[in-house]
């Protein structure tokens, strides 16, 4: 990574949160945005789906929250930093969500860099959550058509050791994708395409730094596939991948008909239409 531009050690990082349905490119889109000059990223660290409870007891309530940031200090190397802030971390939401703020972007200054990017899938359904605290956090949503999606999520659970069937899979998706479309006309909110990624690789890398205001470099797209290894844990193996070069893979199928078809493909005109 380069410098920091003049004075940014006086200010604060830029928070980037990517979201969007698992196994829809998240990783991917992650990468390509960590090889940018002066941008840094981490192992999904949910931190907001796991340590705090479902709304309105987030208000109120943490679960272990120096568990998680401990997890994710080991994941990314970072045992030395930020560990005063773990006993305020159990004090209460406001604290916990302020400490792993705290991590990053100590983390972002220490590597030298001005943006961080907190890759979670889930974090999706935390989005009030996170813009409560972090009122000026940014978000980008990864969207993929949702055969392909379902039929790598149904793959992924078995590794997961928690094996789904197509029609979890598929309502999975619907989910993630409406609460998605909410926010796609929304200021502070950017959609990225899979479909564009494997159609023209450096063409939709670079709209996607274009919409968030980043400067791009044609090296990204050698070099994030190195960048990739940094940000997936050894026992994440359905994620192996995202260090070969982008490819469509085979045409999906899911083999259904009838009512969660039609609504799979009219939510998937939708964020089409949606995104402007």
């Amino acid at each position: 990574m380069t410098s920091l531009p003049p004075n940014a050690s006086d200010q604060r990082p830029r928070r980037v949160f990517l979201v969007g349905c698992p196994r829809s490119g998240t990783t991917l889109v992650q990468s390509l945005l960590a090889a940018g000059e002066g941008i840094t990223s981490f192992t999904e660290s949910h931190f907001f789906d796991r340590v705090f409870p479902p709304a309105p007891l987030d208000r109120w309530l943490v679960r272990e929250p120096t568990a998680r940031l401990a997890a994710f200090r080991a994941e990314n190397g970072l045992e030395n930093r930020g560990t005063g802030a773990d006993e305020a971390a159990g004090e209460g939401p406001a604290e916990a969500a302020a400490a792993f703020v705290a991590l990053l972007d100590q983390t972002a200054r220490d590597r030298s860099c001005w943006c961080w990017v907190e890759k979670t899938p889930d974090h999706l359904f935390r989005i009030p959550l996170i813009r409560r605290y972090l009122p000026e956090a940014e978000f980008v949503h990864v969207l993929r058509e949702p055969a392909a999606t379902v039929r790598s999520l149904v793959r992924a659970s078995r590794d997961w050791g928690n094996p789904r069937s197509e029609l979890f899979c598929a309502i999975k998706w619907l989910v993630c994708a409406r609460r998605s479309r909410r926010y796609l006309r929304a200021a502070g909110h950017t959609a990225v395409f899979y479909e564009d990624l494997v159609a023209d690789p450096e063409t939709a890398a670079r709209s996607l730094y274009q919409a968030l205001g980043l400067a791009w470099s044609p090296d990204i797209m050698e070099r994030y596939r190195d960048v990739a290894r940094d940000l997936v844990v050894s026992t994440e193996t359905w994620k192996n991948r995202n260090f070969g070069a982008i490819e469509a893979g085979a045409p999906a199928a899911t083999g259904r008909s009838g009512l969660i078809d039609r609504l799979l493909e009219r939510t998937w005109r939708d964020l089409h239409g949606a995104r402007g």
